[in-house]
């Protein structure tokens, strides 16, 4: 059983790495001239055994490809042609097509063909065997969307199940309701009101809310309002001392102004001769009466005769201070046994 074996060697693309523009031209003129390359060595293989297939029996070719003998023509397949892939920006290398064996006639001897060799730069396409077709870059792939990352949904908090409310009893209604007392009296500022009820709550449910917080600070306060009520009275006992104190020196200043006070004066020369009685009757109370009397003189034969004589009355007033007040706005003052109304000296009468 014979074969016809073809082969074929694959065209490696060196391409030399420099500008973008040079790399495509380059490209170009590489992918035109191996597609006829290609369509060159198809048309030799398949015009070569069309021939071969076409002669009489018992006749050789002289095809410098094979040669044939055959009995009765036959059938033949054409090897499948592989393309070249479009070259790239980078070197590629390319992968031989693996071909087929295609059976022929048991008749048929088989005669291996020369190895053809092809030379991409010295063996130029033909321009009537290889058409000059155009080389279409495959278009771009579209860009798809830049894939995100969805947001993380929270999970929600669980809702916490209410706890069932505990029926109160009559002991708890009590302990509330003497605690709300207490507070409100707190509240009033009414501490001893306040400390007897804590007083009472702490002495049978210690650990009542905060009955023991309350009950300290509620006698805090209520010992410190006491303290502060004593000091008024205290204050108060004070005072009223100091006015009894006052008050008996009043007495005792009034009761030493009780009585009839005299002050004389003289005045005189050779022909005239002035006299001034003033006498002070002060009652109790310190209220009293001022009377004054001038009297002039003149000289004659016989001695002093009278000439004229004035007298004026005047009501007075005084405080435990010594301050008079009335017809006469002065200050009595009791230095020993000498009364002063101002400056004026009065003795006891």
């Amino acid at each position: 059983m014979g074969r016809v074996v073809i082969e074929s060697k694959a065209i490696r693309y060196d391409h030399a790495l420099g500008q973008k523009r040079d790399k495509e031209r380059e490209a170009k003129r590489v992918g035109r001239r191996n597609l006829g390359l290609v369509v060159l060595v198809g048309t030799f293989v398949v015009y070569g055994v069309t021939r071969n297939a076409n002669r009489p029996a018992g006749t050789t070719t002289d095809s410098p490809l094979t040669t044939t003998r055959a009995s009765a023509p036959s059938p033949i397949t054409p090897a499948p042609v592989r393309l070249s892939p479009p070259p790239t920006s980078r070197l590629i290398e390319p992968t031989p097509a693996i071909e087929k064996p295609v059976p022929l006639p048991d008749s048929v001897d088989v005669i291996p063909s020369p190895t053809v060799a092809v030379d991409r730069e010295a063996a130029p396409v033909p321009a009537d065997v290889a058409p000059q077709v155009a080389f279409v870059p495959p278009a771009p792939l579209p860009m798809s969307a830049p894939l995100t990352t969805p947001a993380p949904v929270a999970t929600p908090a669980p809702v916490a199940t209410p706890a069932p409310v505990a029926t109160p009893t009559p002991r708890d209604l009590d302990l509330a309701a003497r605690y709300t007392r207490a507070m409100e009296a707190m509240n009033r500022r009414s501490y001893r009101d306040a400390v007897t009820l804590l007083e009472s709550l702490d002495g049978e449910s210690p650990a009542y809310r905060d009955v023991a917080a309350q009950l300290a600070e509620a006698r805090q306060r209520r010992d410190a309002e006491m303290q502060r009520a004593l000091d008024i009275a205290q204050t108060a006992q004070q005072k009223q001392l100091d006015d009894e104190l006052v008050r008996q020196k009043q007495v005792r200043f009034f009761e030493s102004l009780v009585g009839t006070w005299r002050h004389e004066e003289e005045e005189k020369n050779q022909i005239n001769r002035t006299t001034r009685e003033e006498i002070l009757t002060i009652g109790s109370g310190c209220s009293g009466v001022l009377s004054r009397t001038i009297t002039t003189y003149e000289r004659g034969f016989a001695g002093w005769k009278r000439t004229n004589s004035a007298a004026t009355r005047a009501t007075i007033r005084c405080d435990g201070t010594g301050r008079v007040s009335g017809d006469i706005n002065s200050q009595i003052l009791m230095q020993g046994a000498t009364l002063f109304l101002g400056a004026t000296p009065f003795s006891r009468k």
